[in-house]
């Protein structure tokens, strides 16, 4: 970050000083944790579910801090506290403040792409960063910083880019709002309208407006890009900012005319009718409409389109989410999933995992977060299994017992069928693995995923185990 004073800081929190003698000191950097305090560093107390920030100021002295910004008493050996009313509040005024304190020493506009959604959020942040990058000195969240921590965090770590990606995520309502007036976008990204958080927000109509607050915040000469083809975003009030849609159905300003998912190539046409190619390292539906948002994002932004398919083209995706390997010493693909899911999601993998031409298996874990909705969601994915052609389902956890319910019923409502889908009902992912392990053949395709609670990486850990011991 570009140095602050302590000044500065007292200016945009509304703090008090009780060491008035350090109000020119520089201000290098601002951490919440303690162990990354350096000489010169602000460091702020956050007070979290397991540890109180405040508890570690004398630590962060000691590791060379200018000040730490707090807001409860506390007895150290130092006068170099700003008190606030609230640590976490005064973080995202400081973040607010610099950013335009960094737009201000940069000498032109800073672009800021705010995306938000669902499902999709990380993924399409990283094809936006992949188009921009090659244009634009350019930062991004890391992973899935996207909250009132994280989003300050990133802004902060500002020094000499042109332009920043950020996720928005939520848990509520006025989430969104919160973030989006510290980042205060120039595009705003969508995604889409799923149904995790409805165990929060009850309606997907809720969930969509709370997605919609990014908009509170943008410039007033602001973008948004969104999906065009979600029946929510397709009919979503946007205000005065410029909506560009983009999908397969018709009225999207970038619009799919053709898709080959053996191949992962899709055609798309731009408001004059002209088409474009793209064919994408990543399998999946979903990722073309990641790399459409991040082409209108770069044509917006006078990136020929040329340039943008080309990056996103190149991009080979991260190791967190849906990555796909084969085990060393058997004849087996995995396709590692286990970071999260929601229904979206789900169906996602599943359509994934269709493109597999060997023995299909998917062993799944419990969907979180959906509320009174969860035995529906789950039993859906029961049927999208067997719609997918997956050959071998391996559920496990209190909800996803109606997949395998589910699935069950589709053998005997569709018995001429002669497709059989086994299904499995196994209590954790543990015993889901030991379970895999025993069916596992090779020439297999196993998909693997559920939400984060449930821990289905140890089902990924297992099988790259057991292929050591081979």
């Amino acid at each position: 970050m570009l140095e602050l004073t302590v000044r500065q800081i007292l200016a945009c929190t509304k703090g008090k000083l009780m060491n008035k003698d350090i109000a020119e000191e520089k201000i290098t950097s601002i951490v919440t944790d303690s162990r990354q305090v350096t000489k010169g560093s602000l460091f702020i107390c956050i007070e979290g579910e397991k540890f109180d920030g405040h508890d570690f100021c004398q630590d962060a002295f000691n590791n060379g801090a200018a000040a730490c910004l707090v807001h409860k008493s506390i007895a150290v050996g130092n006068t170099n506290i700003i008190q606030v009313e609230n640590t976490l509040t005064a973080y995202g005024d400081i973040a607010s403040y610099y950013r335009s304190f960094y737009e201000e020493k940069l000498g032109k506009s800073l672009i800021v792409v705010g995306v938000t959604g669902s499902v999709g959020k990380t993924s399409t942040k990283d094809y936006i960063y992949e188009v921009l990058s090659k244009k634009f000195r350019t930062l991004k969240s890391r992973l899935n910083e996207n909250n009132e921590i994280g989003l300050p965090r990133t802004i902060l770590n500002l020094t000499d880019e042109e332009a920043i990606v950020v996720e928005m995520g939520m848990r509520g309502l006025n989430q969104i709002e919160y973030l989006s007036k510290i980042a205060r976008p120039t595009h705003g990204v969508i995604t889409n309208i799923g149904s995790n958080h409805l165990e929060f927000l009850g309606t997907k109509e809720n969930i969509l407006k709370a997605k919609s607050e990014i908009i509170i915040g943008m410039t007033g000469d602001g973008i948004l890009v969104v999906n065009g083809d979600d029946e929510y975003l397709r009919r979503g009030d946007f205000g005065d900012v410029q909506v560009f849609k983009v999908g397969f159905d018709e009225g999207n300003n970038l619009r799919v005319i053709d898709y080959d998912s053996s191949k992962n190539t899709y055609v798309f046409t731009d408001e004059s009718g002209k088409e474009y190619t793209v064919s994408l390292k990543q399998k999946g539906k979903h990722n073309v409409y990641n790399s459409l948002v991040a082409i209108c994002i770069a044509k917006s932004l006078g990136i020929p389109v040329e340039d943008a398919i080309f990056s996103c083209e190149n991009y080979t995706g991260d190791s967190i989410r849906q990555n796909i390997f084969r085990l060393k010493n058997r004849n087996v693909t995995v396709i590692d999933d286990a970071y999260n899911a929601s229904y979206e999601s789900m169906k996602a993998a599943l359509e994934v995992l269709e493109t597999f031409e060997n023995r299909k298996v998917a062993v799944l874990g419990d969907m979180l977060e959906l509320g009174g909705y969860s035995d529906e969601y789950h039993y859906k994915v029961g049927k999208l299994c067997v719609e997918k052609g997956v050959d071998i389902v391996i559920a496990c956890g209190k909800h996803s017992r109606y997949i395998v319910e589910a699935v069950m019923e589709s053998m005997l409502d569709n018995m001429e069928n002669k497709k059989i889908c086994y299904a499995y009902y196994t209590q954790d992912a543990n015993e889901a693995a030991q379970k895999l392990m025993l069916m596992l053949e090779d020439g297999d395709c196993v998909l693997v995923k559920g939400s984060n609670a449930m821990k289905m990486g140890h089902v990924v850990e297992y099988l790259k185990e057991s292929d050591v011991g081979i």
